[in-house]
């Protein structure tokens, strides 16, 4: 079996992230993997490794580059007799329709991954909307990575129910991680990219509120994001310049929980929230959004709208040692539960795409 992957994660061009290690052990299952990413002017085009070929994709365009996945995904697609290949799309928006134009005469099936909601409020959703309908009605299977997310697309297109598959992400964690400890002049974490549908400025606006209550918290914010300066400058009206720090990237995170006290997430959805249980393998308390695998992790999970027992929760741990020890080692038990390893993983996604290709045998 071959496998055309067109991806969005320009990481997969940094041969030390985790992001290429993971292709480069989805490489040993196949005969031949060929990964089409976006990159810049920076980028070589092209890596060769054994199996594995990853091509760099670049314009000033977003139409124009559109098509260049298109030219370059067919001229790959031509090497190989129909039967031989499996293409899989990131998204069943951008990166999906490339593959879904692809696939029309059916010679080359496609595997479409979902990791947000579709019915999520997103700009130019109408239009997304749109692109997913046909993008899903064509593909040949579905994966998405929680019960959460299948519950959303069935909502969304009830016909495609029999075609998805949950398949959660690996939870590879470090060999060593520290623990966290309680402390009476606690620190809260968000973890999360600065986008709309994460709010995390509802995280900030509940710090205020705990301020109120625990005037020597702090807030760490590690993640970067189109919302960066929205969540600047409400940190600079409000006065919390001496209690927040925003971190930017931070590739250690496992440093940030054990040195944290209380995990605070405010998404508005998540596929799977892969941040539950790293945070949870630090025996870190969670309190959450009632999002992706939170309520499988940590009692203190929330509705949206629900702020004040949000607050009051959070409050309540942090001022209760033994309530804090209770819930740290609530989020660990439960967190231990997803871990996997990447090669019992890497059997299941590559599982999953000799079904892909055996839709078209």
């Amino acid at each position: 079996m071959n496998v055309l992957m067109i991806s969005g994660d320009r990481k997969i061009l940094d041969a030390e992230s985790t992001s290429f290690n993971r292709m480069v052990g989805y490489s040993q299952y196949v005969d031949s993997m060929h990964i089409l990413v976006p990159g810049n002017k920076k980028d070589t085009i092209g890596y060769g490794g054994g199996n594995l070929n990853i091509y760099s994709v670049f314009s000033n365009y977003k139409f124009l580059t559109f098509l260049l996945f298109y030219i370059k995904a067919k001229e790959i697609l031509k090497s190989f007799k129909k039967g031989d290949v499996v293409m899989t799309a990131q998204d069943p928006f951008y990166y999906g329709l490339i593959a879904a134009l692809i696939s029309i005469g059916g010679q080359y099936p496609f595997e479409i991954q979902v990791h947000t909601d579709i019915l999520g409020a997103t700009k130019n959703a109408w239009l997304r909307k749109k692109i997913a309908y046909f993008v899903l009605s064509r593909a040949n299977t579905i994966r998405t990575v929680s019960d959460v997310a299948k519950k959303s697309l069935v909502t969304f297109m009830p016909q495609i129910q029999q075609k998805i598959e949950v398949l959660p992400i690996a939870v590879v964690t470090p060999g060593f991680m520290a623990r966290a400890e309680y402390s009476i002049t606690p620190t809260l974490l968000v973890v999360s990219r600065l986008e709309p549908e994460k709010n995390v400025l509802e995280s900030l606006k509940i710090f205020k509120d705990i301020l109120i209550r625990i005037p020597h918290a702090k807030l760490l914010i590690a993640g970067e994001g189109s919302d960066r300066s929205s969540i600047i400058h409400y940190v600079k009206d409000n006065s919390l310049e001496s209690n927040v720090e925003l971190l930017g990237y931070v590739k250690d995170v496992y440093g940030l929980y054990a040195k944290s006290q209380v995990l605070l997430h405010t998404s508005l959805f998540e596929g799977f929230g892969m941040v539950f249980i790293e945070a949870g393998m630090c025996a870190l308390p969670i309190v959450s959004t009632r999002v992706g695998v939170a309520p499988d992790i940590t009692g203190l999970s929330f509705d949206i709208d629900n702020r004040q027992m949000i607050t009051d929760s959070i409050v309540d741990i942090l001022s209760d040692e033994n309530l804090w020890k209770k819930e740290s080692l609530h989020c660990q038990l439960n967190a231990q539960k997803f871990i996997i390893s990447q090669d019992e993983y890497n059997k299941k996604i590559t599982n999953q795409w000799e079904k892909t290709l055996s839709t078209i045998q």
